[in-house]
């Protein structure tokens, strides 16, 4: 499908809205797929696990997350540092999907994690414009393991 730039670049400026915050609480996924990266300022390696199949657990406004946009697009994401002081979340992470991980390294057991259903932190948090002063509000995810 092409992209029609003419439809979307004749919208009214004043129409463009900043994207709400999905609510705060646990959400049910499944790991979709994984990517190697390195963060912009550091340069410190990461692999990203993208997430699918999002849905609320108990306890999450609908209302709200629906104000937000639903699920039904939203494709979350968790960074996980690969250094010496942060592999353990990613290990504990693996073993909490019930991956056999004994007398193997990270190579052969991320790539298992793909198909796994998990149970993730959405978090809101608060980020200011450095130039303008403006505070916005983001989701980020926090804790994430097996379900």
């Amino acid at each position: 499908m092409a992209v029609n730039f003419k439809e979307l670049l004749s919208k009214p400026v004043e129409s463009a809205e900043r994207p709400k915050p999905r609510p705060a609480g646990p959400y049910h996924g499944v790991i979709e797929g994984f990517k190697f990266d390195e963060s912009k300022k550091q340069k410190t390696p990461f692999v990203r696990l993208n997430l699918t199949q999002v849905t609320p657990s108990d306890g999450i406004d609908l209302d709200a997350l629906e104000a937000a946009g639903g699920t039904s697009k939203w494709k979350p994401h968790k960074d996980f540092y690969l250094t010496e002081d942060a592999l353990f979340r990613l290990r504990e992470l693996i073993e909490s999907c019930d991956i056999d991980a004994k007398g193997r390294n990270f190579n052969e057991t991320i790539p298992e994690l793909k198909g796994k259903s998990v149970i993730f932190d959405v978090l809101l948090e608060n980020s200011t414009n450095e130039s303008t002063g403006e505070m916005s509000i983001f989701n980020n995810i926090g804790e994430m393991h097996g379900a």
